[in-house]
Formats: C-alpha cells, structure tokens, sequence
C-alpha cells in the first residue's frame, strides 16, 4: 500500500553477450499489444468518438478493400471476425487493397492486419502518433513510465535479446 518494496531482475538481456537484465531492460510483448490497442479503441467508443458498429471506411477513407461482402467494422477487426488474412503483419500492407476473403462476422481469424488497421483508426480519430495514444491511454495510467509503446532505433540498446529453441519441433530444454 505504501509503494513499492522490491524490485529484482533475473537473467540474460542478451545470452551471448553475457548482458544481465537491469531495470531499464525492455522486452517485446508481441501480441499482448493487441490488448492495449483494444483498451484505447473501447476508450474512444466509450468518449462517443467512435461508433464500434459503423464501417471502418468511414473512418479510415483512404483504405482500399477488395469485398463482395457487407463493410466490415470496428468490432469485426477487435473480435477477429473482419474476414481479413491473419497475415502479414507489416503495415504497409495496410496501404495496399487488402482482400475480405469471407462475410465479417461470421468467421473468426487471428488477423495481425486488423490491429494495424485499428492503430490507424486510433491516429485518425486522435490526431496524434500511435505512440502518443497509447502512452497517454495505457501506459502512462498504469503508471508503466519504463515502457516505450513503439519499438524504434532510440530504444533498441534497451531491449533485451530473444532467443528460442535450438530445433523448433522440439520443447525448451528445462535446464
């Protein structure tokens, strides 16, 4: 209740390096960004700035979509139902026409693309970076001041190395 007692880091920034974790290491959170993304659009959804069940295109006019089906929204591209690829993930692909290979709402699948549409739809809407949205609505209300919402050039010395099995059809060796 009165702050924080302990801090303590353990292990490896970089394994071959011989690097140990400090406290200003940072490490890739992957997809768990998602969620973070998701809390800022339900965030506008909730101000009345964004209306989860209206055509994404609305939004974001400049999008170029390949579809015979019904506009795909907002909530098509949190719930994973936008019947948008699970791939690719890169962003200037966002800038291409992206195809709509199935009627939104009715299939889910994971789509990497989607969330990069909805941090557009954010910086549309906010008139401001990705960067700044998100650690002024997540991050900076979670008191998560060490994290940086972007990976870039400034921070990469921060960041911690990763690294995985040696055969990938094979478990992690506990030792």
């Amino acid at each position: 209740r009165k702050g924080l007692l302990r801090a303590s880091q353990y292990g490896f920034a970089d394994v071959k390096a011989g690097l140990k974790v400090q406290p200003g290491t940072l490490f890739e959170i992957g997809s768990i960004s998602k969620s973070f993304v998701a809390i800022a659009i339900l965030q506008l959804a909730d101000e009345g700035k964004l209306d989860l069940n209206k055509p994404v295109k609305d939004y974001l006019p400049w999008l170029k979509v390949e579809s015979s089906y019904a506009p795909f929204t907002t909530h098509h591209l949190l719930s994973h139902t936008a019947g948008l690829s699970g791939v690719p993930l890169l962003m200037r692909v966002a800038t291409t026409t992206l195809r709509v290979g199935s009627e939104p709402g009715t299939r889910w699948l994971y789509s990497n693309i989607g969330y990069v549409l909805l941090g557009f739809l954010l910086e549309s809407i906010e008139k401001r970076p990705f960067a700044e949205i998100m650690r002024r609505r997540v991050l900076d209300r979670l008191g998560m001041i060490m994290s940086s919402p972007v990976i870039s050039a400034a921070i990469r010395d921060r960041i911690a190395v990763g690294y995985g099995p040696l055969k990938l059809d094979r478990m992690f060796p506990p030792h």
